[in-house]
């Protein structure tokens, strides 16, 4: 986990839409490097119903930000382009929904991708808020939480090189003891993504820190300070130390708005954060270079 005094800054990286195939993911990932950007995340979906839903979490009004057409390049193989052409960013997903995918599947994906990468990948995940997509796939919906919980369990032990029985009535059985070989390079942090009290109380107790969300023009530190601190209180109350947390959020909409974002920059440090995740506009090659300029002179 990164021990940075200063605010640390990642970006998005676009591996939804057309910029995939427009810009190319290994060009994508040279230029937030060059650009001097201490991390990049992934974002994640494999599809969309032709109707989408108004239960949206993350916006005032359910509406969904995006259409039903946008895409997703697979938010794991975009990071192993990435790991491939990049030698100090630090690589994660924000988040993947971790349940419509197998744990084991998972999780010698990721460790293969830590290889390449040297140890640099950070694991965001989330319980997910889109029931067609886990009908998609035929995972149940119910009950999201506590399989999350047995789901990273698994994902951890799965990177110790083996995997132990589990009896029919886990949410991930399995009847052998199984080798998994080979391991990360490093121990992979796993944070967790939500807003929900749920998601700050598994953040403190469970995970090695916490991915939030909020709008660019609805930047509230004051807000985000009484989530980091619920966070700190579970992980205190489970004997955890608070200050290993690695804690950030996501800036959705900052793109072309650093100045702004720059200006909440000592608020969100006071937060108690430790990384902010911003947008760029990828139609302007100069975009990443200069966002990252602004948001480290008012981070320092």
């Amino acid at each position: 986990m990164p021990s940075d005094s200063r605010l640390l800054i990642g970006a998005r990286y676009p591996n939804a839409g057309e910029l995939p195939a427009k810009l190319g993911l290994a060009e994508a990932a040279r230029r937030l490097e060059d650009a001097g950007f201490d991390s990049l995340w992934t974002s994640d979906h494999l599809a969309m119903p032709d109707l989408l839903p108004t239960t949206y979490p993350f916006t005032d009004d359910g509406h969904v930000p995006w259409k039903p057409d946008l895409g997703w390049s697979d938010a794991i193989v975009s990071l192993g382009i990435a790991a491939a052409v990049t030698d100090k960013i630090r690589l994660g997903t924000a988040v993947l929904i971790a349940l419509l995918r197998s744990p084991l599947v998972v999780a010698r994906q990721v460790a293969s991708v830590a290889l390449e990468a040297g140890g640099r990948f950070m694991l965001g995940v989330g319980v997910g808020w889109l029931s067609e997509e886990f009908d998609a796939v035929g995972v149940p919906f119910a009950r999201r939480g506590a399989r999350l919980d047995a789901w990273i369990e698994v994902v951890r032990e799965v990177w110790s090189g083996s995997l132990s029985p589990r009896g029919a009535d886990h949410p991930y059985p399995n009847p052998h003891r199984m080798v998994c070989r080979p391991n990360p390079p490093e121990p992979i942090p796993v944070l967790i993504g939500g807003l929900s009290p749920a998601a700050l109380r598994r953040a403190g107790v469970l995970a090695d820190g916490w991915l939030g969300l909020q709008a660019a023009d609805e930047l509230n530190p004051s807000a985000l300070a009484e989530s980091v601190e619920k966070i700190r209180g579970h992980a205190r109350a489970a004997g955890r130390d608070p200050s290993s947390l690695h804690l950030m959020i996501q800036v959705t909409g900052s793109a072309g708005k650093a100045e702004y974002v720059a200006a909440q920059a000592a608020g969100l440090a006071a937060a108690g954060l430790d990384e902010i995740i911003v947008d760029v506009d990828w139609d302007d090659a100069s975009d990443a270079r200069r966002t990252f300029a602004t948001l480290t002179s008012a981070a320092a």
